[in-house]
Formats: C-alpha cells, structure tokens, sequence
C-alpha cells in the first residue's frame, strides 16, 4: 500500500542526455556527473516550488518567515 504522502523522486536516466551535450568535450564520466549535478538541482528546485522539500516541512515556519520576523 503506498501512502499518498510520500513522494519519490524520478529516477536519474544520464543516457538521455547525452545528445544534449554532445558538444562538449568531456568524458563519459564527466558527462555523467555533469547531468547528475544538474538533475539533482532541477529536483532541489521542483520540490522547492512544491513544497515538499525538507526543510520546508520539518521546519515551515522557517520558510514562511525566512528573516526570522513576526510578519507572514
């Protein structure tokens, strides 16, 4: 059974895009840890705008006040 407030992230597949960065001059390694890195901030970013990053949910209040004021 799968609760429905788990999310799992998508899966790293480097292999589809590699045509993307063809260009580069790089190795097969650095390519893959080139898109790994970028992966893992577009997911950083995605869940961010989701809400579900944590930090936002084991500390929300911190995120709805970041300067630490009483102000929503």
């Amino acid at each position: 059974m799968t609760d429905n407030n788990v999310f799992s992230p998508l899966p790293c597949k480097p292999e589809e895009y590699y045509d993307d960065i063809a260009h580069l001059d790089i190795t097969q390694e650095e390519a893959d840890e080139l898109l790994k890195a970028l992966w893992e901030m577009m997911s950083t970013m995605v869940n961010i705008g989701w809400g579900v990053e944590s930090v936002q949910i084991m500390l929300p209040e911190l995120m709805n006040n970041p300067d630490g004021s009483d102000e929503p």
